[in-house]
């Protein structure tokens, strides 16, 4: 409306600073949508973060974690962590503190179980009973002893995986007592997996 007032004069000048103008308000626009989509999405991201720190917690904690859960609405933890969200996840203190039991019934079944039927070894196998004697560091070889020393050191360092991996080594005839703590174990090691997976590591 302004152009068609004035005088008749050459325009081209005053037009092109008309769609200079009007491309730098379309830019600034675009940059302002730019700009709040990506702060909408910083502030989603900064949420999902801290509601994964906080279900992290609950299960390191062993706590019931139904409510951190629901918050994330993550389909592949639900997955995995769902059945466990009521009653917590299994702790790597909590398989720790289980094993040195397992351990020593496993050993006491193996020596019940021994092919060996002299005199001096059924001794030695009875005093073992009796005080529950077993290898506390690791150590080489294939007898149950000795693999699970290299598991019970495995779990001290929290490498589950590899205590796991020692343990499928023992004769399945003698596995029965550890059968719950490998369950257990299993469960641990998928909880964590799942986390990695939703922190993206």
């Amino acid at each position: 409306a302004a152009l068609q007032t004035l005088p008749a004069t050459d325009t081209t000048a005053l037009k092109a600073d008309l769609d200079a103008a009007l491309a730098r308000l379309d830019a600034a626009e675009a940059d302002a949508t730019t700009r709040a989509a990506e702060a909408e999405v910083a502030a989603a991201n900064a949420t999902r973060d801290q509601a994964l720190r906080a279900l992290t917690e609950a299960i390191a904690e062993g706590h019931p974690f139904a409510a951190e859960l629901q918050a994330l609405a993550d389909p592949a933890l639900d997955a995995v962590l769902g059945p466990m969200a009521d009653t917590g996840a299994p702790t790597l203190a909590a398989l720790q503190s289980s094993f040195p039991d397992a351990a020593r019934e496993t050993l006491r079944l193996s020596r019940d179980i021994s092919a060996e039927d002299g005199w001096t070894d059924r001794l030695l196998d009875f005093l073992a009973d009796q005080t529950e004697a077993r290898s506390l560091t690791p150590r080489d070889g294939n007898d149950p002893d000795a693999i699970l020393s290299r598991a019970e050191f495995a779990l001290s360092e929290a490498r589950v995986a590899d205590a796991l991996t020692e343990l499928a080594a023992l004769d399945p005839a003698i596995a029965g007592p550890l059968a719950t703590w490998t369950d257990t174990a299993n469960r641990y090691l998928a909880v964590q997996t799942a986390l990695a997976a939703a922190k993206g590591e």
